[in-house]
């Protein structure tokens, strides 16, 4: 298994834009970058990614490492499932730490669809898992 490489810089805004992140802040105000280069390996409606994206944005950081979602799309849709992520800690040469990089590595969900609002939904399953999935033993460092 291959560590993910990631150009890094000091700045969480630069190192955002160079690798393609999406960035927001925790409680604490310190950054956090999403990696959810996963999901383009998803067959699921561009609705959906949008729906983990924006719930992963509001809810994971560090210490809270598992995505819990459902989200009713209409009466006769809905998308529900758990992902998991791995944090890598950036910090400097001096030990300072400048920021995480949160990295999808593992998803289960599930689309339901019915016919009528009495039915049963319908579910189908999509797990997609990163080959390279690991959980590191070491931290980023910037020189």
């Amino acid at each position: 298994m291959t560590k993910k490489e990631y150009n890094l810089f000091k700045s969480a805004q630069k190192t955002a834009k160079e690798n393609n992140l999406t960035i927001t802040k925790d409680w604490n105000n310190s950054n956090i970058l999403f990696d959810f280069t996963l999901l383009n390996d998803m067959k699921i409606t561009d609705f959906e990614k949008n729906c983990i994206i924006n719930d992963a944005l509001k809810h994971v950081c560090a210490s809270n490492k598992e995505q819990f979602y459902i989200h009713e799309i209409d009466n006769f849709t809905v998308c529900e499932g758990i992902a998991y992520y791995t944090c890598h800690k950036v910090y400097n040469v001096s030990g300072k730490h400048l920021y995480n990089i949160m990295q999808l590595n593992n998803i289960k969900h599930k689309h339901g669809e019915r016919k009528t609002v009495y039915e049963q939904y319908y579910n189908v399953t999509e797990t997609v898992k990163n080959n390279g999935y690991y959980v590191p033993s070491y931290d980023y460092e910037i020189a």
